[in-house]
């Protein structure tokens, strides 16, 4: 039964994160930096988070199966849900995260690696929309609408983020329109 969506949008937004270590790792040993050494460190961080969170929402997904059941307005009901949206509501935040670390590579990073920088930009870019429609599926159903309006509201800021710096990244590398749509 697992893993499921939330898992796959968070392996995608792994991928897409080490694609981005790999290239900051080798612009990193052609000109070392103190500044980016942090910068790596902290891409590498966000790699292995997105790696435990596949796990986070595979268990949390498994634990609603258990509750789908029961009413729709218990307590225990609507923890499950609220868990199934926090865990894909952390995996958009750290795929905006890392896009916004991939454009800080750009001008460090030379033509043979451009291609995949870009690359890691359109993964973390579809992970954040296939962990969007996680979350959003169960913030539809969260009776608390305090918490689910703030879920709907940090995911469309994120998304704002999320798109723009994408298409930033592809367009500085000189991919345009091609690499974009």
């Amino acid at each position: 039964m697992t893993p499921g969506g939330g898992s796959a949008a968070a392996i995608t937004a792994a991928l897409g994160t080490a694609l981005l270590e790999m290239t900051a790792g080798i612009n990193q040993k052609k000109a070392f930096n103190r500044q980016f050494a942090r910068h790596l460190k902290k891409i590498k961080k966000i790699r292995l988070e997105l790696l435990t969170l596949a796990a986070e929402d595979a268990k949390a997904f498994l634990n609603f199966l258990k509750v789908r059941k029961k009413d729709k307005k218990s307590r225990v009901y609507q923890n499950a849900l609220k868990k199934s949206a926090r865990v894909p509501l952390k995996i958009c935040a750290l795929s905006c995260e890392a896009l916004r670390a991939a454009q800080r590579e750009i001008p460090r990073t030379g033509r043979w690696l451009a291609s995949d920088l870009a690359e890691a930009a359109i993964l973390l870019e579809a992970a954040f929309r296939a962990g969007r429609w996680n979350a959003e599926i169960n913030l539809k159903s969260i009776q608390d609408r305090r918490c689910a309006e703030k879920g709907e509201a940090c995911l469309a800021k994120l998304e704002k983020d999320c798109s723009r710096t994408k298409n930033k990244i592809i367009k500085d590398l000189g991919y345009g329109r091609r690499a974009a749509s």
